[in-house]
């Protein structure tokens, strides 16, 4: 059966992951290499974004071939978090695609952060748990937070179920 996959990731580059970022990056680099190999395995056809979140969210890659996901070799910080801009860009991304409503085409939104947020604009806390609610209730969108350990609190109150909060060490 033929089944397609949009995979967004969204990678914090705020100044707060400073201390983190190495482990950040390679968390980053492990993800987009399951992914590829998971792809190859099972011959899906996966498209996929990537943003830097930091003051404002720099789109990376988009809506491309997963094989167009190159490892970081740097992880540079700077500026405030756009946190939920970041997540909300990639789901108006993916909400414009032709397929979007096709019952085989599945939508995986990841985000590698530390949780904080304190410089968006278009998208706040509400409008942001509301869309990602409305989306998780189709069965055809997941929505996975991946932040150091000890900081799931700090995403939960988005309405992200417990098991797509993984935390990883730092």
């Amino acid at each position: 059966k033929y089944m397609k996959n949009y995979i967004g990731i969204s990678r914090d580059h705020s100044t707060s992951m400073t201390s983190i970022a190495r482990a950040a990056m390679k968390d980053y680099n492990s993800k987009i290499e399951s992914i590829k190999t998971a792809t190859l395995e099972e011959k899906q056809d996966t498209i996929v974004s990537v943003v830097e979140c930091a003051s404002k969210v720099t789109r990376v890659v988009s809506n491309s071939n997963v094989t167009k996901l190159e490892p970081m070799r740097d992880y540079r910080c700077y500026g405030m978090t756009a946190l939920f801009d970041s997540v909300g860009d990639l789901i108006t991304q993916f909400e414009s695609v032709p397929d979007k409503d096709n019952k085989d085409v599945s939508f995986l939104v990841m985000a590698i952060t530390d949780g904080d947020e304190n410089d968006s604009v278009k998208w706040n806390s509400t409008t942001l748990s509301r869309k990602i609610r409305e989306l998780i209730s189709t069965d055809r969108w997941t929505f996975v937070f991946r932040v150091p350990r000890g900081y799931g609190a700090k995403v939960a109150r988005l309405g992200i179920p417990e098991g797509c909060i993984l935390e990883w060490d730092q």
